[in-house]
């Protein structure tokens, strides 16, 4: 492994907080612009270049995560009660979810779906929370409304006059589905990602109380998501995955060429080859 390029003088970044797209074509690393607010900087890994800044939260950030194919970006601040959706490299917002109001949170992890219809939000509460991401459609003007319908125009003309904080509440969407932390995992730092299981959409988390979960998300209803397993990481049950998904996540580790490493010390994100020998890659895996 051989480093190919480092950026330098970036701000400090305590929490060596930063995400990696692993699309070949679509090669972005992103990290905090600023250690004062929520910017993030995205950086071309082919071309070797900043392409972006993306002022997406007015506190410094908490998480950032980009989806499969490298075309959108989740990021969350401290607060951690709104998580917003950009696109890359344009920057433009796309999503807006209020995943809180009463309580702030620390994010923990933010997750793509492969398809990167949904997007999990994992935090130092008892909730985890699945946002879809739906483009609104156009619906057709019909001629006998009901009272929901007036009461929603109501809503959106109200908007205008409201101050920006008001109006944001009420403009932004909520989760789409919830997952209840189990009690033995709570209080535990945790992290969750979002993949197709024998064409069933699951949510796994992973618990610094030594146990793996897996949860079931209804992608129709929504909800609130049942739990399908739990075992320890330490002792690894060989019924959790199937043959074809132990293959899958072997591919896509072998498919990542590039890994970001943040230097606190210097101030400096390094970027670096890594070696094609999958026995290698399987061998360093093992001794962390």
């Amino acid at each position: 492994m051989k480093v190919i390029h480092t950026i330098r003088d970036i701000p400090s970044n305590p929490k060596g907080l930063c995400a990696l797209s692993v699309d070949n074509e679509k090669s972005y690393l992103a990290y905090p612009g600023s250690s004062q607010v929520g910017e993030v900087q995205i950086f071309d890994t082919i071309n070797l270049r900043p392409i972006t800044m993306i002022p997406a939260h007015d506190s410094p950030l908490s998480a950032i995560a980009f989806d499969w194919h490298g075309s959108k970006l989740a990021t969350a601040s401290e607060k951690g009660t709104v998580i917003r959706v950009f696109s890359v490299p344009q920057g433009k917002r796309l999503f807006e979810f209020r995943r809180g109001i009463k309580r702030n949170a620390t994010i923990y992890s933010l997750s793509f779906s492969p398809d990167a219809l949904f997007l999990s939000a994992s935090s130092n509460l008892e909730t985890i929370h699945i946002f879809r991401l739906d483009i609104p459609r156009e619906r057709p003007q019909e001629d006998n409304q009901s009272w929901m319908s007036y009461f929603n125009k109501a809503v959106q003309s109200a908007v205008t006059y409201l101050p920006t904080q008001a109006s944001e509440v009420l403009t932004q969407d909520r989760a789409f589905a919830t997952v209840n932390v189990p009690n033995s995992a709570l209080n535990h730092r945790n992290i969750c990602a979002l993949n197709y299981i024998q064409k069933n959409l699951r949510l796994l988390m992973a618990s610094a109380d030594g146990y793996f979960y897996m949860f079931e998300v209804n992608v129709n209803e929504g909800g609130i998501c049942k739990l399908l397993t739990q075992s320890s990481i330490h002792v690894p049950s060989p019924n959790i995955f199937n043959n074809s998904l132990g293959k899958e996540v072997v591919s896509n580790l072998n498919n990542h060429q590039i890994s970001a490493d943040n230097s606190l010390a210097n101030n400096s994100c390094n970027l670096q080859s890594l070696p094609d020998n999958s026995s290698d890659i399987n061998k360093n895996n093992e001794s962390d």
